[in-house]
């Protein structure tokens, strides 16, 4: 499978490597459809709570490969309903790392090597951005509002409580590797960003 470079939100070491690129590459970029300030940090909502959050590996039943079965419950912490959208990215990563003048002392992460990618809405699409020429992942969706309810096609409606449950299926490929990141999204009715986290599925998965 044809290896992909991601673009993390949430790697400080990355994002202080690059610090002092960063008034050249906003330039190049500027006007691109990266122009927008992607969230760097975990974002936590006042409006609802997300809990009991798991991620599970189970077998295929068709055995075309591995389930990622992701669970969570979302509690409505607020007099009126909410109208979601939710947004999850999953990934099998690797960090690549630059070496010292002799090649043997690992110095800062240069990039991250992205064997695998699924996503919810299973579209890619909606995560790639063109960036210097190059097709790039960006865990941020270009539709907020395409993160509807897949069984009925609408916002995800909270008025109270709500019980998630999706699965993410990696096929059985050359050098097959699991899932090992996982990043939940959630916006509201005017795409404002209410709710981001990064998961290592080493550490969460059962």
């Amino acid at each position: 499978m044809k290896k992909i470079i991601v673009i993390m939100l949430l790697v400080p070491m990355i994002l202080t490597a690059q610090a002092a690129d960063k008034k050249e590459d906003s330039t190049k970029k500027s006007g691109s459809s990266t122009e927008k300030d992607f969230p760097t940090q975990m974002i936590d909502s006042d409006e609802f709570a997300i809990r009991h959050i798991s991620f599970n590996k189970k077998v295929d039943p068709a055995g075309k490969g591995e389930l990622l079965q992701v669970d969570f419950q979302l509690e409505n912490e607020v007099d009126v309903a909410l109208d979601l959208y939710i947004h999850i990215i999953v990934t099998h990563e690797e960090l690549i790392w630059a070496y010292d003048s002799f090649g043997e002392k690992k110095i800062v992460p240069k990039k991250i090597d992205t064997r695998y990618f699924s996503s919810l809405p299973d579209d890619r699409s909606l995560f790639e951005y063109e960036i210097d020429g190059e097709k790039t992942i960006v865990k941020y969706p270009k539709n907020i509002k395409a993160g509807v309810n897949t069984e009925t096609g609408k916002p995800y409606h909270l008025s109270d409580y709500m019980a998630f449950r999706y699965e993410f299926l990696c096929h059985y490929r050359r050098k097959y590797e699991f899932f090992n990141k996982a990043t939940i999204l959630i916006f509201d009715d005017s795409e404002k960003l209410l709710f981001r986290q990064s998961y290592s599925l080493d550490k969460y998965r059962r």
